[in-house]
């Protein structure tokens, strides 16, 4: 009786201990994440005013989401991974390009502040 009092105590002590881990770790990620998302969009910004310069033809908002998202994945993948975004085309590494990209890509009203997009909970 005694044992099973000690093995249901332990396993409560782990859960709580991996629960606030887990809580610090994304505390400590989130500016990371946040840092290398708007690199990628000063680096998205420069690369397409660069191919405008050449004449080339762009899809601005589609080739900044495209660029800034596969910047952010070269650069943090395994930050990235924790939180289960493994490509560039990830639904939720979009969204969070998109909320640093802001008026820049007409999505916002002039003035509006939007905060980013707050980075999810690590995957299981």
């Amino acid at each position: 009786m005694l044992l099973a009092i000690l093995t249901a105590l332990a396993g409560w002590a782990f859960k709580i201990f991996r629960q606030k881990t887990g809580w610090q770790i994304v505390a400590l990620l989130n500016p990371i994440v946040d840092q290398a998302l708007r690199a990628g969009v000063d680096y998205a910004a420069n690369e397409l005013k660069e191919r405008a310069d050449k004449g080339m033809r762009i899809d601005v908002k589609n080739d900044a989401i495209s660029l800034a998202a596969g910047y952010a994945i070269d650069h943090i993948p395994e930050t990235l991974a924790h939180f289960g975004i493994r490509k560039d085309g990830d639904d939720k590494l979009i969204k969070m390009v998109r909320a640093r990209m802001g008026e820049w890509l007409g999505e916002e009203k002039a003035g509006s502040v939007k905060q980013p997009t707050p980075i999810a909970q690590p995957a299981r």
